[in-house]
């Protein structure tokens, strides 16, 4: 790739990630404004907002199961393009499928070869921010083959395209030892794909 390629491809992944960084600070802002004013309200529940957070619920039961099956290609169907994972503070995109599935596949199958028998979640909060923009922070629990299990929170930033919800981005913020291994070698996957 020449020089040039690579600074505008470099440009917009900045771009891409302060971009992405404003809206997840919007999004946090938002969600500590509702926690601590006790924003949900019964009115919000029927004036729709009840009708979406079914949907969003419905959404991570698939995502919970394809999750727990350790399906790949299931989980990242989930993914809307391009992807941002913020992990330990650092940013990373992911502008294609052909870099995100494999990227997925390499945690997956750490997981496997971590014991992961099965992932179960509760949704801690959801943040509508209106009908097409949402943030949803989920407590996982992983069940390990002769391991202690994982918990660990996660935050999903998702858009809703004219078929299902998508998550555009996660932010992992809470840090597990053990995981950390299987999340670092599908970031180093991603940065030693071909084309980058």
């Amino acid at each position: 790739m020449s020089d040039s390629a690579l600074l505008k491809q470099s440009a917009t992944l900045n771009f891409l990630f302060n971009e992405f960084t404003k809206c997840i600070n919007k999004h946090i802002s938002e969600l500590l404004y509702c926690l601590c004013t006790t924003c949900i309200k019964q009115d919000a529940l029927n004036n729709g907002v009840h009708k979406v957070n079914q949907g969003l619920e419905a959404f991570f039961e698939r995502y919970g199961e394809a999750y727990s099956a350790l399906d790949a290609n299931a989980t990242s169907s989930m993914f809307a393009l391009p992807f941002m994972t913020i992990h330990q503070g650092q940013g990373t995109v992911w502008e294609t499928m052909d870099l995100l599935l494999p990227a997925t596949a390499s945690l997956l199958g750490w997981f496997e070869q971590q014991g992961f028998l099965n992932a179960t979640y509760k949704i801690k909060d959801i943040l509508q921010i209106d009908t097409h923009f949402a943030t949803v922070n989920l407590i996982w629990s992983v069940t390990r083959l002769e391991s202690d299990p994982w918990q660990y929170g996660t935050c999903y930033h998702l858009k809703r395209d004219a078929d299902d919800w998508k998550i555009y981005g996660v932010v992992q913020f809470d840090a597990v030892p053990e995981i950390e291994e299987g999340i670092d070698a599908a970031l180093r996957h991603k940065h030693t794909s071909p084309g980058l």
